[in-house]
């Protein structure tokens, strides 16, 4: 405190008033905080057509739980994924089944950062599975990016072969893993 009056004494002797003094205080103590306060992260410099992935993690990290930074970055490049398993989605929607074809049971989650995402689960495929509002599931399938947040179908066993087999667990029941019915 003593430095801080020593310094206002300096400024008082060069300034034509005391006034113009208090300002050019103010102005170093704001300048002072400014240059203390947090800063945010800094995206790292570099050749500009690289992409760090290690910051893209850090940054995207804080706001998905494990399993959905996958899916996020597939709903941010508008693109699909041929398998994902995204954790510790929340159910927010019960849609009626798709009754026309194959059975499907219909439903969306969303993401930790409130993006959703519709599940489509094909009743031929073991006992219906028991979703309930608010639910925690892990889903695991074939996401499709569309204009709505997209799609993850095949969260079944996959009878050909053709792809990892999906599946629904929910605390520790999978739903799916098991041939068709009929």
């Amino acid at each position: 405190m003593r430095e801080v009056r020593l310094n206002f004494q300096w400024v008082l002797g060069c300034c034509a008033s005391r006034r113009s003094a208090m300002l050019v205080m103010a102005i170093a103590v704001l300048s002072t905080l400014s240059a203390c306060a947090p800063q945010s992260p800094q995206r790292p410099q570099g050749d500009p057509g690289t992409r760090n992935l290690q910051w893209l993690d850090t940054q995207r990290l804080p706001v998905l739980p494990a399993g959905q930074v996958e899916l996020g970055r597939a709903m941010d490049a508008r693109r699909g994924l041929r398998h994902v398993l995204a954790q510790n989605l929340v159910v927010v929607e019960i849609l009626p089944d798709d009754v026309h074809g194959r059975r499907h049971q219909k439903w969306v989650v969303a993401l930790a950062d409130q993006r959703r995402v519709q599940v489509v689960f094909n009743s031929d495929f073991g006992p219906r599975v028991p979703v309930q509002l608010g639910q925690l599931q892990d889903v695991a399938g074939e996401y499709i990016w569309n204009s709505k947040g997209g799609l993850l179908h095949w969260t079944h066993y996959d009878p050909r072969g053709r792809r990892p087999d999906g599946y629904v667990q929910i605390n520790g029941q999978i739903y799916g893993d098991t041939p068709p019915t009929r």
